[in-house]
């Protein structure tokens, strides 16, 4: 209702209306604020100030089809108005329009030259539509107008970090962390970016503080436990507790929200399994878990896919048809999107994510499905919700059963594998003609640490002739090619010995594994589908296995089901002392190059049937009322 005459002195005259309006509006009491506009609106329709705000409290509320209605009439009474179009374009943004909120942003621009809001608005809109020069272009635009606009700093630090500019992206945010040092979102941003640049320990200080400024996000909490991955003196105890500490803090609050489970218990009936993911789309985490939906059993089970990313590319349309049912959910609260689960009568719901980007386990902690699953797309979370989680015996030991709250689900592979379209062939074995052995790593270089290129430095000295080519995207940048390089020539590697190339297309990435006799695996944190690209392109993998948590443990997660013991090393000298060894076995490498493929297809080929037979295990016993508890799928 309106606020009374006592608040509004002539209240029938529109400027007061407007005023007191206004002034509600700034002190947040915008059923007030919004009384005073309609009046207005009732007399005067066209009027654009109240149209304008009336649009803005919509946009606030969330209410974008109105927000944008409104703005639209103002900003056709007021074409000279600055502000109103660049509100409208933030608008048509919300609703992902975004080439009518570039033109919007445009328009105020063109009126206002000096609109520093606007130049940094039309960046995010340019950004988005791949356009990445012409929105760095905008945020510089922004910051000579407003030097100290901590968020156009931001922005370009984003979109510098895109293009894999990464000192420069680090320079923006430290700028942007300068101007405010409260700037959660910019100490998060800068502590991914430098993990990407394997400075590891500092990305940590950056994420606690993102955490301790918004100690409420669940994302800031997520990313500050994933890079746990990459720091050798966390172990598995450590990152199991602060999984818990997650868990207390954003999933138990929500145990009381959740309602008993109607579905239907015939053991074994046709199920609803639904999969909760961001990375539907090209991405070496969905090589892993695709065959689940590409390769599923149409006649027991129906996939249903809620994908968390707006963005799509080819692999989102071929899982979209492989699906029973596809839900476009990244603008969906945890709330509506697990009323939307339940809604679809999900038998089993089972989580692609873990703790990385797009995840949703703030639906999860409210368990719309009577049976949840986890482990696929990353290390299990650690929700109370959750009931089970695939490993193997490689993965998790015994004596570790008790960190976990997701009862174990032993399984021979951790995930499958798909491999990308236009795989080409297995080569002949490079050095098997030349004489020259090439080792190779296309792993990320956030994952080479200084002890790696040591050992790597070593293996080189050891084979005077063979050669390392390294592929990763980060070498784009000739600072840190010539970093590397310097590195290497410091340890007694000479720089014509060493080939690094820069990210390229997937065509070109796959190809260059025909380049490589022998790859070696990063350690601590191995690497995961890389691996099973190499080996599917008849390449080895020679990886070091450590006990310390799980991503040490990759190497022997995967090559063992393959009978590959001989590539599991056991410290960085046997690691060393096997590459020695293998190099000087060109025939085996040429008979083994042949083999790869094959025992990787009969392996990981047949994930998606034992995935399914877990599946059905696990509802069978909700089905009778069992607790969660492990099960032994070997």
């Amino acid at each position: 209702m309106a606020p009374s005459d006592s608040t509004l002195p002539q209240a029938d005259t529109v400027a007061h209306l407007l005023e007191a309006g206004v002034a509600c509006h700034r002190a947040g009491r915008l059923d007030d604020a919004l009384a005073c506009y309609e009046q207005v609106l009732a007399v005067q329709p066209d009027q654009p100030d109240a149209g304008h705000l009336s649009g803005l409290i919509a946009f606030q509320r969330g209410d974008i089809d109105r927000a944008v209605a409104l703005m639209s009439n103002a900003s056709a009474a007021a074409p000279g108005n600055p502000a109103i179009h660049n509100n409208l374009g933030l608008a048509h943004a919300a609703e992902r329009d975004h080439a009518s909120a570039a033109e919007n942003f445009r328009r105020a621009i063109a009126l206002s030259p000096s609109y520093a809001e606007a130049h940094c608005n039309l960046g995010n809109m340019l950004a988005e539509l791949g356009q990445a020069a012409e929105a760095e272009a905008c945020y510089r635009n922004a910051l000579t107008i407003a030097p100290g606009f901590a968020g156009a700093c931001f922005n370009l630090g984003n979109v510098l970090r895109d293009q894999g500019r990464l000192q420069e992206a680090s320079a923006a945010f430290e700028n942007a962390i300068a101007i405010n040092p409260a700037y959660a979102k910019a100490h998060n941003n800068l502590a991914d970016v430098l993990k990407s640049m394997d400075r590891v320990a500092e990305a940590l200080e950056h994420f606690r503080r993102a955490c301790e400024i918004e100690p409420g996000s669940a994302d800031y909490h997520s990313n500050l436990i994933f890079i746990q991955d990459f720091d050798p003196d966390i172990d598995i105890s450590t990152q199991q507790t602060e999984r818990q500490h997650w868990n207390e803090k954003f999933c138990l609050p929500q145990l009381a929200t959740i309602t008993p489970h109607e579905n239907d218990r015939t053991p074994d009936r046709r199920l609803r399994v639904g999969y909760v993911s961001g990375d539907f789309r090209v991405h070496s985490a969905c090589e892993g878990f695709a065959p689940l939906i590409t390769g599923h059993d149409s006649r027991a089970f129906e996939v249903f896919c809620y994908s968390t990313a707006p963005k799509s590319d080819s692999m989102t349309e071929t899982l979209r048809t492989s699906a029973t049912q596809w839900r476009e959910v990244s603008s969906m609260s945890d709330e509506k999107l697990s009323e939307t689960i339940r809604a679809d009568g999900i038998d089993i719901l089972v989580d692609l994510a873990g703790h990385t980007h797009g995840s949703r386990l703030g639906v999860f902690a409210r368990k719309p499905a009577p049976v949840q699953v986890t482990g696929i797309g990353h290390l299990p979370p650690g929700l109370s919700t959750i009931d089970y989680r695939l490993t193997t015996k490689d993965w998790t030991y015994p004596a570790e059963e008790p960190l976990f709250p997701e009862a174990p689900v032993y399984q021979e592979t951790m995930f499958g594998f798909r491999p990308p379209e236009g795989m080409p062939e297995v080569s002949p074995a490079p050095g098997l003609n030349s004489g020259v052995i090439t080792f190779g790593s296309m792993n990320r270089l956030s994952k080479i640490s200084p002890e790696v290129r040591a050992a790597w430095a070593k293996i080189l000295i050891g084979v005077p002739t063979a050669r390392l080519l390294i592929k990763a995207p980060g070498l784009k940048q000739a600072s840190t090619k010539r970093g590397i390089l310097d590195e290497f020539a410091a340890l007694g590697v000479q720089p014509e010995r060493l080939v690094l190339i820069g990210g390229t297309n997937q065509a070109e990435h796959l190809r260059t594994f025909q380049d490589i006799d022998i790859h070696l695996d990063p350690f601590p944190h191995g690497g995961g589908i890389t691996t099973l690209e190499s080996l599917w392109m008849g390449v080895p993998v020679l990886g070091i296995n450590d006990s310390l948590k799980m991503p040490h443990r990759l190497i022997a997660t995967i090559l063992r089901p393959l009978g590959l013991e001989d590539w599991i090393a056991r410290s960085p000298d046997d690691y060393c002392a096997r590459a020695l060894a293998w190099a000087s076995r060109p025939n085996e490498l040429a008979r083994l190059r042949t083999e790869l493929r094959d025992r990787v297809a009969n392996v990981y080929g047949t994930h998606p049937a034992r995935v399914e037979a877990a599946y059905r295990v696990m509802w069978q016993r909700w089905c009778a009322g069992e607790t969660p508890s492990a099960i032994d799928m070997c």
